[in-house]
């Protein structure tokens, strides 16, 4: 009997090592050996390069955003900075854990032209946005300031209407449910926009402040 015990044992031993799950540094090793997935380490998981097309809807859920920009054509360029805007929102909220500075974050494609990636090495995050096209010659004006209210907006806002302010400069005004991210905004673009600010009735106007500003966006000026 205790013979067979212990052949019982050892047996379940065998197959507890067979079927052990591989440590973390194996699995991110096993992931960045393979171009079609990406270790994220803030989360110690492997996920696609483009997780917005994955099976998975926890992974679809986590690590894409399909939404905010889905229906908005910009150039590379200016795609990358309106990248930046759901993180003033998100730190808006108090739900972004991750660093300020913008030196160690990557925008590769997850698939061009449609899927830019924000990837942030030292935070060790990443987050695939869908974009309607993401490599135009040029940018729209409007279509910019379109993109930078959806990045605001949240559940409770306004996307806006774009249109030409008094001093013939593309201007949109919209809203958010987070009124502090106006302030976010201002802080990080006050170089390129004007803006007006009414907490009262919940706004924000967004006006392209000169011809400097505007020089590398078609529409940006009335003729």
């Amino acid at each position: 009997m205790k013979k067979t015990l212990l052949s019982v044992v050892a047996g379940l031993a065998v197959i507890g090592s067979a079927v052990a799950v591989p440590s973390l540094d194996r699995q991110r090793e096993n992931c960045e050996s393979d171009s079609g997935f990406v270790w994220v380490e803030r989360t110690k998981t492997c996920v696609p390069v483009n997780p917005c097309v994955s099976d998975d809807p926890e992974i679809k859920r986590v690590y894409c955003d399909d939404i905010t920009f889905a229906d908005t054509s910009l150039s590379y360029g200016s795609a990358i900075q309106v990248l930046e805007i759901p993180t003033l929102y998100e730190m808006c909220l108090g739900t972004y854990s991750g660093g300020s500075a913008t030196i160690n974050v990557k925008y590769p494609w997850a698939s061009k032209p449609n899927y830019l990636a924000k990837q942030d090495v030292a935070e060790g995050t990443y987050k695939v946005y869908k974009f309607a096209d993401a490599w135009l010659d040029r940018s729209s004006a409007f279509e910019f300031l379109n993109a930078i209210c959806n990045g605001i907006s949240g559940a409770g806002g306004t996307w806006g209407t774009t249109y030409y302010n008094k001093d013939g400069f593309a201007s949109i005004t919209c809203s958010s449910d987070c009124q502090g991210v106006y302030k976010l905004l201002k802080d990080t673009t006050d170089f390129m926009f004007d803006f007006d600010i009414n907490y009262e009735n919940n706004s924000i106007t967004i006006s392209f402040k000169s011809e400097q500003a505007c020089y590398s966006y078609d529409d940006c000026i009335k003729k």
